[in-house]
């Protein structure tokens, strides 16, 4: 199964590594292959597009038939 990794922190200050470590260790839990890895600091409250990071994932899962989209929780994504 095609999936993309897709982390976010609020403030520059704070760091996503350990999201993208624990995503990637999952995907190769379950057998994923993992197609990108998208990695933001910015607000979850900001509009999708002012989160150019967002909308370069959600343009390359339609451009690549990318199957999910996996995260450290929903709120990661927005709120």
């Amino acid at each position: 199964m095609k999936v993309v990794i897709f982390s976010r922190v609020s403030t520059a200050i704070q760091d996503y590594q350990r999201q993208t470590d624990e995503l990637n260790e999952y995907a190769s839990k379950m057998g994923y292959e993992v197609a990108g890895v998208f990695e933001e600091k910015i607000s979850g409250a900001k509009k999708n597009e002012e989160r150019i990071v967002l909308m370069d994932m959600m343009k390359f899962i339609k451009q690549n038939k990318v199957e999910k989209v996996l995260t450290w929780e929903l709120s990661r994504i927005g709120r």
